[in-house]
């Protein structure tokens, strides 16, 4: 082989090699953004009572981060957080850190919670998010909460070993899908008022995700938008509580 072949097959190498370096190196950045934890460890579920109600919380035990397709709690359930693919009960939702670790745009975190009315009156139950944080961000405007979604997927009824369809999509039911916003607010609703019976269907399943948008860049100090997520990188987000409320109906 001449030199001049030689130093194409160089080239070539060296030029793969880069390549090869870049894509790890993107890698390692991509999962590298933030974490999603309950620092405070105070109190993640916080009832306000109206009517006596009991709730089970679930996580949905992905190790991908894809979300859950299979949205029941029939036969889907487990204790044990080294079974995957199936939503994980959280028995003390007070103190646990629901995801440790980091997570990438486009990432999915799927859970559930059931609410029992154990009661003798019909009643509601409403959910919302309350101390959604952003930490370690240079410009107000970039906070990465603006880049997490939550979304209702589900909302169904268990009673006696069956699960109904999804009831929002067939009735008038008050839910929200949206982003948080990158302003400071004290509440950020995701179901209103859903009927807890005592008698039939006396347990709601709320099925909901929070999700990185791969799609929300932040912007410039002049209001560009910018290209990719890379503002974001390094920030940690927070949700310290869900607010379950019960009230008569």
């Amino acid at each position: 082989m001449n030199k001049l072949n030689m130093t194409k097959v160089r080239l070539y190498m060296m030029a793969i090699t880069y390549v090869l370096i870049a894509v790890l190196l993107v890698t390692s950045i991509t999962f590298a953004w933030f974490t999603l934890t309950n620092n405070n460890k105070v109190s993640l579920v916080n009832q306000v009572s109206g009517v006596e109600a009991e709730y089970d919380f679930y996580v949905y035990n992905d190790p991908t981060h894809s979300g859950s397709s299979n949205l029941t709690l029939i036969n889907n359930t487990t204790t044990n957080d080294e079974e995957y693919g199936k939503y994980l009960e959280i028995l003390n939702p007070t103190s646990n850190i629901l995801i440790p670790g980091y997570i990438a745009p486009g990432e999915v975190f799927s859970f559930a919670i059931a609410v029992q009315n154990v009661g003798s009156t019909n009643g509601n139950v409403s959910l919302s998010f309350s101390q959604v944080y952003s930490n370690n961000y240079s410009d107000a405007d970039n906070k990465i909460q603006q880049a997490m979604g939550y979304e209702v997927t589900k909302i169904s009824y268990l009673t006696e070993g069956f699960e109904t369809e999804d009831y929002k999509d067939i009735n008038n039911v008050d839910y929200i899908n949206s982003h948080f916003s990158n302003e400071t607010l004290p509440r950020y609703e995701l179901v209103n008022s859903m009927s807890l019976n005592y008698l039939e269907y006396d347990t709601v399943v709320i099925y909901f995700n929070i999700y990185f948008d791969p799609h929300v860049y932040g912007t410039d100090p002049y209001g560009i938008p910018y290209t990719n997520s890379n503002i974001f990188m390094g920030q940690t987000f927070q949700i310290n509580t869900i607010n379950m409320v019960t009230a008569p109906e």
